[in-house]
């Protein structure tokens, strides 16, 4: 399949080898043309690196958002606006960067109103991408995304469905840790859903900061 990578930082460049790992045609969109440049010689033709969002957008099925990039930003309503005219029509677009609960609704929301877009969007808590941790996949009612699951495919990992500003919550709780663990930050259900499953997960694995370290980055 082809994939877009937009966010070129290590996050985006580790996530774009992955995707190349996986026999897909990836484009890394880089925030400079001296980084761009500098990852075309070090990776060869492993990948595309491009600073050129709107081709690498027009041109893939799949799209990664893992932070802002050279001209879009996560706000839903300034990316949507940027998205509609260039995205492809059945594209998946998978937004796998720290935001606010309730952004990937809203932007599956004002995506729908286009009659253009008949795609997919979906939420990936960035902060279990690269850890021995399973990964999540957060959709509009917890169901089965196929599409991710088929570019994901050879990828072994444990997959665990939520709705996405569940997911969005998980991202939260992982990411700021204590910060977040107090009885105000967890009104509500999904808030409340989140931190039962992190506080879960964290005690099933029973890993703690050594072992981390020691685990391989792609487990």
């Amino acid at each position: 399949m082809r994939c877009a990578v937009l966010g070129g930082d290590l996050q985006g460049l580790s996530l774009a080898i992955r995707l190349a790992g996986l026999k897909h045609d990836v484009w890394l969109v880089a925030n400079s043309a001296a980084c761009a440049e500098r990852w075309r010689q070090e990776l060869g033709d492993r990948l595309l690196c491009t600073i050129n969002d709107s081709y690498a957008v027009k041109r893939s099925d799949v799209l990664f958002f893992v932070n802002k990039s050279a001209s879009t930003s996560l706000d839903p309503h300034s990316l949507v606006e940027w998205l509609q005219p260039i995205v492809a029509e059945h594209a998946l677009i998978v937004i796998a960067a720290e935001v606010q609960p309730g952004t990937t609704s809203m932007m599956r929301q004002k995506l729908n109103q286009s009659k253009r877009f008949t795609g997919t969007v979906v939420y990936v808590p960035p902060v279990l991408l690269h850890r021995p941790l399973p990964l999540v996949i957060g959709t509009e009612h917890g169901e089965r995304c196929a599409a991710l699951e088929q570019v994901l495919d050879g990828w072994h990992r444990l997959h665990y469905r939520m709705k996405d500003q569940v997911a969005e919550y998980v991202q939260c709780f992982a990411e700021r840790g204590p910060f977040t663990s107090s009885s105000s930050f967890r009104n509500g259900r999904e808030a409340r859903e989140a931190y039962a499953w992190w506080h879960n997960i964290q005690s099933r694995t029973m890993l703690n900061r050594l072992e981390r370290i020691r685990e391989a980055e792609w487990s």
